[in-house]
């Protein structure tokens, strides 16, 4: 791609033999790629990651080489009607993006080159689609600038990269978004300028650059709902106060896209953050991708915030152990007022679940309640995960286990079944090691099994959970339950 942008920019000052050795050039690694869509039916499979990164990439070689190469306007016979109809494939009409917010970060920036450039050479707006239009609530609703983790999905250490910024700030520019604007401002706010946000690989996005006098101005979201669903992907977000990196917010995701290159078998999973600090978090790291502890523990059900059942979780690689969101209603916003949301992540069992529905109650501003539905066609026992940052404090006798994070406490109260064990350790079954970065030492993370004594077929779960601060420990006692 660099070396087919080089040669656009230098044309007029490179003689015919040199133009004709550059373009064999790109037409030799343009066949190849090709070739990869061809022999593995992109345009009816098109769930890879890495091919998918070609489509922006060969969009923009083919631009620059048509009407000089001929496989050019094959090239865009076949990428033009993919990239107006299913593409990108891992989102749809409601922005989400379901390989999460790192892989974003970098693609989406590499989708806006493409669809820059297609629009400069064919006056082809492909950004009309919604799922450009609405992709930046993605990030405001999903992934707000002050998360201290970024579930769901392989994700790396920290919370920013540069195309970040400039992916907002682009999209706040082509949809006149104020709220995007906003959001774009606050990825670092301050601390870099704009002209500082371009990755080697985006230098298009110089040309992106509105900071004139009619450039569109940041609004903050004060008069956005507290809650969202992104139905494309499977995710719901309920805030506190959006915005305001002292909130409470809860995801919980429940997803069509099964778990598959970069998504985790994490169906009904759910992430809690409060007063900046994540509280139930994704657990495992990524040192890189297929690291054994990335294989064995990452992608597994038992790295995240969902169910086991005798020990065992959701089918990892398989495009076929889909969750759903089957519902999803908001109250007023109000202090008091209940939204509710909930996910069914069966399917994502492989057969050795007939039920396994999740309900979520969010009773504003920072309470929730859990109620799992669960069938299995044999007795079974079902282990209620839970993973934190910090050693969880335990009281069996009131069932009732404590995490503390910085200024922020939550606590869990298992208000059903009456029996159940706990057991927590800080061990992965695959540990992290320190070969990425080099010599870098991976925290802890604890994990939490609270899980049925006696086998059954059908079994519920009901949590209550309270997000509170050091500075105001009303917290839970047994009469505050119902």
């Amino acid at each position: 791609l660099n070396g087919a942008r080089a040669y656009d920019w230098i044309y007029d000052y490179l003689s015919e033999d040199e133009r004709s050795a550059i373009r064999d050039m790109l037409v030799i690694r343009g066949e190849q790629a090709f070739s990869r869509w061809q022999s593995r039916n992109y345009h009816y499979k098109p769930y890879s990651s890495h091919i998918t990164r070609l489509v922006n990439y060969m969009s923009q070689v083919g631009v620059i080489l048509y009407g000089e190469a001929d496989e050019a306007e094959k090239w865009l016979g076949y990428l033009i009607p993919i990239v107006t109809t299913f593409y990108p494939p891992w989102g749809g009409r409601d922005g989400g993006y379901s390989e999460g917010p790192s892989y974003w970060m970098m693609y989406f920036n590499y989708m806006l080159q493409s669809a820059h450039c297609i629009q400069s050479a064919m006056g082809l707006d492909i950004l009309k689609k919604e799922f450009y239009r609405n992709n930046g609530w993605y990030k405001i609703y999903a992934y707000p600038w002050y998360g201290a983790m970024r579930p769901f999905g392989d994700t790396g250490i920290g919370n920013y990269w540069p195309a970040d910024k400039m992916n907002l700030y682009r999209l706040a520019s082509i949809f006149n978004n104020s709220y995007y604007r906003w959001r774009a401002d606050m990825s670092r706010p301050g601390e870099m300028p704009v002209a500082e946000t371009i990755i080697p690989t985006g230098i298009m996005s110089f040309f992106w650059l509105d900071e004139g006098a009619d450039a569109v101005k940041p609004v903050p979201p004060d008069n956005l709902p507290g809650s969202r669903l992104f139905r494309d992907i499977g995710l719901v977000a309920f805030h506190e106060d959006i915005g305001n990196p002292d909130e409470t917010y809860f995801l919980l995701k429940s997803s069509p896209y099964g778990s598959w290159s970069h998504i985790h078998a994490d169906q009904n999973s759910f992430y809690i953050q409060g007063f900046g600090e994540a509280l139930a978090i994704q657990s495992g790291y990524y040192p890189h991708y297929g690291h054994p502890h990335h294989k064995e523990w990452t992608w597994e059900t038992h790295a995240h915030n969902s169910i086991l059942i005798d020990g065992v979780g959701q089918k990892t690689r398989d495009r076929a152990s889909r969750g759903k969101i089957i519902a999803f209603r908001t109250g007023n916003g109000e202090p008091g007022s209940v939204d509710y949301a909930a996910g069914n992540a069966t399917a994502a069992y492989s057969g050795r679940l007939n039920k396994f529905i999740r309900h979520v109650y969010y009773h504003r501003p920072k309470d929730f309640l859990i109620i799992d539905e669960l069938e299995a066609p044999e007795p079974v026992r079902y282990d209620w995960l839970l993973h934190s940052l910090e050693k969880m404090e335990i009281d069996k006798k009131n069932k009732e286990v404590t995490i503390r994070k910085g200024q922020a406490i939550l606590v869990l109260k298992f208000l059903f079944p009456e029996d159940l064990e706990f057991s927590q350790t800080n061990k992965f079954i695959t540990e992290p090691g320190l070969s990425y970065p080099e010599g870098y030492a991976y925290p802890d993370q604890w994990h939490l099994r609270v899980s049925t004594l006696n086998k059954s077929k059908a079994a519920s779960f009901i949590v209550r959970m309270k997000v509170r601060s050091v500075k105001n420990q009303k917290l839970m006692s047994s009469e505050e339950y119902p």
